[in-house]
């Protein structure tokens, strides 16, 4: 939700994933998501998540691993839009969608977005870092200092940050994504 500059923007794409992404040649392509289907005028956008994504192993699910779901999508996305947490990331959908509404969870890996207007770069803005997918249980459980305990479903996970000095990531070793010849990713 506060990753505007290119620190924080290389940290967050390592920690986290979200509902797509662009790839090597820029177009854009499901991350969590495994397909997605757009209305004809373009206020409503349905995505079909990966149903092989875990988050990062954390305090905050007191040991039991925890899958992601498209209530965590629709948390994430809200989130953005609440004055409350002031997020740099709000522009992407104010007065595009509808807080209240328009994240629409029909069930664990089916998310509905539905636009207040029809927006064209809209699916491109879901690929921005400010829309990365994390849990409600870390935010609740470390409220004010959660940017200091990041969980998200990314290849590493953090291990031991010293602002401004050090950043220490570790293999997230129940990552989802595989290369081409079906090895687990990172290679690390």
């Amino acid at each position: 939700a506060f990753a505007d500059n290119q620190a924080n923007t290389w940290a967050v794409v390592q920690l986290y994933n979200g509902l797509l992404r662009l790839g090597d040649s820029l177009r854009l392509e499901g991350d969590l998501a495994k397909s997605w289907t757009s209305t004809a005028d373009g206020l409503s956008h349905t995505f079909i998540l990966r149903s092989d994504v875990r988050f990062h192993d954390d305090p905050c699910f007191e040991g039991q691993p925890r899958k992601m779901t498209a209530g965590d999508v629709a948390f994430s996305l809200r989130r953005l839009l609440d004055p409350a947490l002031g997020a740099d990331g709000f522009w992407v959908f104010n007065g595009i969608v509808d807080p209240q509404g328009g994240f629409v969870v029909h069930n664990d890996s089916t998310l509905e977005i539905r636009l207040l207007q029809p927006f064209q770069p809209f699916l491109s803005r879901l690929a921005m870092p400010y829309c990365s997918v994390l849990p409600p249980e870390a935010v609740a459980h470390y409220g004010d200092a959660f940017r200091n305990h990041p969980v998200g479903t990314g290849p590493f996970r953090l291990t031991d940050w010293k602002e401004g000095e050090r950043l220490l990531l570790q293999r997230h070793e129940a990552y989802f994504r595989t290369d081409d010849e079906g090895r687990t990713m990172p290679y690390l």
